[in-house]
């Protein structure tokens, strides 16, 4: 039955409403006959948010989950970019870029919604977005550390099976950050 409540905890970091989902899930288990969802709705729906948060508390010790690495994780994939393309701001998840690359005084943003052109260097770029997440591998190019299929000795293959190389100033700190 505890299954459910990991699903619930494993699925958050990927949806856009955190908290109506984990209170349908949480509904969802509780009409299934799960004693602990029971008990949790019940606190939470008399207003004992303090019970409910010690009830999760216990199991996520229990199950071994630390709940400030899972908060890291969801504000990690709600990070945002403003891209910036001829008057227009839009904003772009972090979480959904694969790569940036340089070309002239522009920068192309590959993303899984596609590419985006901005007139920005790479540093400015990277001094802007300010995560760990993002490594520059080239003069040219600065990849999102979570898509990285393999790193080769000249190159970096992308989950998205994009090959890029990497510049000989890049290898030693592409081997430390990996």
């Amino acid at each position: 039955m505890n299954n459910q409540i990991m699903q619930m905890l494993n699925q958050i970091k990927n949806i856009k409403n955190p908290k109506e989902a984990a209170m349908k899930t949480l509904e969802q288990a509780a009409n299934q006959g799960n004693p602990m969802a029971k008990n949790m709705l019940q606190k939470i729906n008399s207003g004992d948010m303090n019970g409910a948060q010690q009830i999760l508390g216990n199991f996520m010790n229990e199950q071994g989950l630390n709940i400030q690495e899972i908060q890291k994780q969801i504000q990690k994939n709600f990070q945002y970019y403003l891209y910036q393309r001829n008057g227009i701001t839009s904003k772009i998840r972090l979480s959904q870029i694969y790569y940036i690359e340089s070309l002239r005084h522009q920068i192309m943003i590959h993303s899984i919604n596609g590419e985006m052109i901005e007139r920005k260097t790479l540093s400015q770029f990277n001094k802007e977005i300010q995560s760990l997440d993002f490594i520059q591998i080239h003069k040219s190019y600065i990849i999102n550390k979570r898509f990285i299929q393999e790193i080769k000795n000249q190159e970096v293959i992308l989950k998205e099976q994009t090959h890029l190389p990497i510049g000989r100033s890049y290898k030693e700190s592409l081997k430390e950050q990996n």
